[in-house]
Order: C-alpha cells, then sequence, then structure tokens
C-alpha cells in the first residue's frame, strides 16, 4: 500500500465560474492544474449559472460547513410567460400564462411576499435526495415531479428588482443557504398570475466574499501558479475572530482538548492559530460550570485525534 498523500496547504480561491461547467468540474480543474489537493467547494451553482465559486484547498476543505452556511446573494433573470420541467431555460415547457400588463408594478407589488421565513418545494431536477438518489436522477426517468419532493424552510432577506425588460426581470436576491432561486421564479410567475422560469443566474456574494474579487476560470487555467488568486489561512479569513494558543495550549488542542477562553468570543467559529499565526483548529466557544472554554470542532492539521469532530 503507497503513502498516504499528505494534504497541501490550508488555503482559500475565489473562483468566478464560467456558464456550461459544473461546479464539481471546475474545482477538480483547478486542483488538477495546481496540485492543489484536495479540494473542495462551499455551494453548488448549476451548469446554467455563472459567478462565485469558493474554493477550499488542503484542509481548509474542513471549513466547508461554517462557509457553506453564510448568506447568499444572486442577480436572478427571470422570465415571465412560460413554465419549464427544470424551472429553468433547460427544461420543457409545461405551462404557457401570459405576463400582467404592468410587471414592473405587479412584480413590486408581490415581492413583500417573498421576503422573510419561507416553505419552498426544490425543483425536481436538483441534488436533493429521494430514497438515497438524486432528484435529478428520477426525474430524468420519469419517476418524480415537483409536488413528489419535501419543502424546506429558507429564507429570503431582501429582493430588489434591478430592471425589467419585456417579459425579462432581474432581481438582486439576499437570501439563506439552500435557497432555489429557479423555484423562486416558478413560484413568482404563479403569484404573478403568470408563469415563468430562471432565464440567467449570477452569484454575486457568498458569506464574506465577492465576485469582484474573483477570478475567471480561463484566466486561472492559463497560469502557471495561482498566485496571489491563492489565500492561504487565516488571511484568507480576515472577518474570523482569532484565538492565539501558546505552547502548552498548542498540545492541548492537537489532542482535542478545550483551552480558556480569554477573549469572552461569542456565538460562532473561531480560528484558533499558533505562535506564527497559522489555522491550527477551528473553536467554538462553550460555557462550562467554572469558566467559558473553547472547545476543537474541527482541526486544520494532519494531526486528526478522534476527540476531534
Amino acid at each position: 500500500m503507497g503513502r498516504r498523500r499528505e494534504p497541501g496547504p490550508p488555503g482559500i480561491l475565489l473562483l468566478d465560474k464560467p456558464v456550461g461547467v459544473t461546479s464539481a468540474a471546475a474545482t477538480r480543474s483547478v486542483g488538477r492544474h495546481f496540485r492543489l489537493d484536495p479540494v473542495g467547494h462551499t455551494g453548488t451553482l448549476d451548469p446554467a449559472a455563472t459567478g462565485l465559486l469558493v474554493v477550499c484547498t488542503g484542509y481548509a476543505t474542513r471549513l466547508v460547513p461554517w462557509l457553506q452556511a453564510g448568506e447568499k446573494g444572486y442577480v436572478a433573470q427571470v422570465r415571465f410567460g412560460e413554465e419549464t420541467t427544470t424551472f429553468d431555460v433547460e427544461g420543457e415547457v409545461t405551462r404557457v400564462a401570459a405576463p400582467p400588463p404592468d410587471m414592473a408594478a405587479a412584480l413590486a407589488a408581490a415581492l413583500p411576499r417573498f421576503v422573510g421565513e419561507l416553505t419552498q418545494i426544490p425543483p425536481s431536477f436538483s441534488a436533493v435526495r429521494v430514497d438515497g438518489e438524486r432528484a435529478h436522477v428520477r426525474a430524468r426517468r420519469g419517476e418524480i415531479d415537483a409536488k413528489d419532493l419535501p419543502p424546506r424552510e429558507i429564507q429570503i432577506f431582501a429582493i430588489e428588482i434591478l430592471r425589467v425588460e419585456g417579459t425579462d426581470a432581474w432581481l438582486d436576491v439576499r437570501c439563506s443557504p439552500g435557497t432555489y432561486i429557479r423555484s423562486l421564479a416558478v413560484d413568482l410567475g404563479r403569484a404573478l398570475g403568470s408563469a415563468a422560469h430562471l432565464a440567467g443566474l449570477r452569484r454575486e456574494r457568498t458569506g464574506g466574499f465577492h465576485v469582484d474579487d474573483a477570478v475567471g476560470l480561463e484566466a486561472l487555467m492559463a497560469l502557471s501558479a495561482p498566485g496571489e488568486h491563492w489565500r492561504p489561512l487565516p488571511d484568507a479569513l480576515p472577518n474570523w475572530p482569532r484565538r492565539l494558543l501558546d505552547e502548552g495550549e498548542l498540545s492541548e488542542v492537537l489532542n482535542g482538548g478545550a483551552v480558556e477562553d480569554r477573549g469572552g468570543h461569542g456565538a460562532g467559529p473561531l480560528l484558533m492559530v499558533d505562535s506564527r499565526g497559522a489555522a491550527v483548529a477551528v473553536g467554538e466557544g462553550v460555557d462550562g460550570p467554572d469558566a467559558r472554554r473553547i472547545v476543537v470542532r474541527r482541526l486544520l492539521t494532519s494531526n486528526t485525534p478522534a476527540t476531534a469532530s
């Protein structure tokens, strides 16, 4: 048996995913091209969508559960008049209904109903699992429809109309992870007494990252090294609080132990760093019987004791 390959340096790369490429394929291409192993991303974009894809490398892949939990921001192009099987331009038309005469006014009146905590049914052509199998696989076999999928709780923080041209409306949407903008488009069409589907989607924000800081896949693949586009931990997470560990605390953390919370950290994750400033672990403050402690949630080094989770 060959030796297990040691993960590469932990860091984050912001990619502007082009249309026609899956998130997984784009991530794999980056990993192979620059020999970054392992690699992962913090939230799938459909092949027809473009925009921000946060790629994690090395032990930074262990941060994915926290990074993908951040607020998302999209620019969605919603086309009124037709509903499709996939809720976007790639599906077959299932229903036709004329848009309202004054679509801008009708949209402005309807949008407040779509802000807040909502229940949403995912598209049948999605990655949601149904009885252990991806919904889109079963949908292609004609076994399920959207009505067969369980609803999910989502939150939409804000929707702004950017412009309306003909039967298309461009919307700025800020929402929770797990929100399907395709489903939002269909629901908007029905709310206006019409039909609608998603004609285009671009992700501009996820958590504290923005697409303005991302690099295009073609431009990136033309480079021999990612250079400044790849940012090491903890530099890539400037807004995360830090807990500096002394030598004794470092040994404790590497063995899955907790340390004193000397900084009065609030709720949420923080980075535990060594004397060189290198990220060692993701920690979280927890109230104890005598004092508040910082417990290890995920190690970011090769030392992975069973007590770390």
